[in-house]
């Protein structure tokens, strides 16, 4: 279970993230030479080298971005962040407490900075099948300062996501599919279609499976983990939904 905290609490934690740095990389031939082509980027605190990346390279900490939406947060907001190797988590919740916002970025290029909306159902918290436009590092603030009317956009899409997505029946063959897309192992289709037993077969229905599959298969110590399978879900269902033109 993820602890959420209050915003002034958040901040602090946000603050003692770890940060990393770049750091030039040596190979061993008859003598160790620098690898002028490439850097490291390591975690300041472990000495682990999470990636490595061109000289080019611009690496921005966890802590930067994230403070930046922190702080811009007009709305009262709980939330709680973790690092993992090189990629960051902040989840934001709203006061509502049933919507909310994931954050996901890495210093190591490998994701790029990715916001989805979160929505909260039956105590499983997971992002919606479409994402937030593609926003680039240094213009968080500026998008946190809109958040309300960004999430109003994506609650009215939620509302017709569910209702379109119910109304969709999927055949034995679309399933099967669908469920190879998200994850091959024989464990997870047994356990998605157990959930789908005495269910209509319609995308709404395959879509909690799947998530309720994850969320019992997944990650059991680490919560945070569990939101890139979610994601790989949503974006599945993504596609379904632009062919469904909502």
């Amino acid at each position: 279970m993820i602890e959420l905290r209050n915003k002034e609490e958040l901040i602090t934690k946000i603050n003692s993230l770890p940060e990393f740095q770049l750091i030039p990389l040596f190979k061993k031939l008859s003598k160790y030479e620098d690898i002028g082509n490439f850097i490291g980027v390591m975690n300041k605190d472990n000495k682990n080298i999470v990636g490595i990346v061109s000289p080019r390279y611009k690496l921005v900490q966890f802590k930067d971005t994230f403070l930046d939406l922190v702080d811009n947060f007009k709305d009262t907001i709980t939330g709680a962040t973790s690092v993992h190797g090189g990629k960051g988590y902040l989840w934001l919740k709203m006061s509502n407490n049933e919507h909310g916002i994931l954050v996901i970025n890495s210093v190591n290029k490998s994701t790029s900075l990715i916001i989805n909306m979160t929505n909260t159902v039956n105590k499983l918290t997971f992002p919606l099948p479409r994402r937030f436009r593609k926003i680039h590092v240094g213009k968080v603030a500026e998008f946190a300062k809109n958040i309300s009317y960004e999430l109003e956009q994506l609650k009215k899409y939620w509302t017709t996501l569910v209702t379109k997505f119910a109304e969709t029946k999927v055949d034995k063959e679309t399933i099967d599919i669908i469920i190879r897309k998200i994850n091959k192992s024989k464990k997870y289709k047994k356990s998605v279609m157990k959930a789908l037993e005495s269910k209509d077969k319609t995308l709404w229905t395959l879509f909690e499976a799947c998530v309720r599959s994850i969320d019992e298969l997944s990650y059991k110590k680490n919560e945070f983990r569990k939101f890139d399978k979610f994601n790989k879900i949503s974006g599945v269902f993504e596609k379904q939904a632009i062919m469904l033109k909502i």
